[in-house]
């Protein structure tokens, strides 16, 4: 399905994990943008890049560390080490704005 954002036009090959096939989920397809989305094997997407919020949606099972951390209001996260401390055993939990969230020691 297509859809118009501000400036361009942009077509998903999977609207839900339901349209996807196996144990494949649906995800943003390039790591670097946003835009899009194709179905990707669970785990696939590493920290740093990329993956799509959804309620309907087990976007942490897309991340290769079952973390994906919201960015603002948006349909957009990024994968992480980490969502809280508690993922951290002996650390903290750091969320920069455009990075993926990491573990960093007391």
């Amino acid at each position: 399905s297509c859809f118009n954002l501000p400036g361009f036009r942009t077509c998903a090959g999977c609207d839900s994990d339901d349209d996807c096939a196996g144990d494949t989920l649906c995800s943003y397809p390039d790591p670097t943008s946003p835009v899009g989305r194709t179905c990707v094997a669970p785990g696939s997407i590493a920290d740093g890049e990329f993956c799509w919020i959804d309620p309907d949606h087990d976007a942490d099972a897309t991340c290769e560390n079952d973390h994906c951390n919201q960015v603002g209001e948006s349909a957009i996260g990024l994968c992480g080490e980490c969502r809280n401390d508690f993922d951290c055993p002996g650390g903290s939990c750091v969320i920069p704005d455009d990075a993926g969230a990491f573990c960093q020691p007391d």
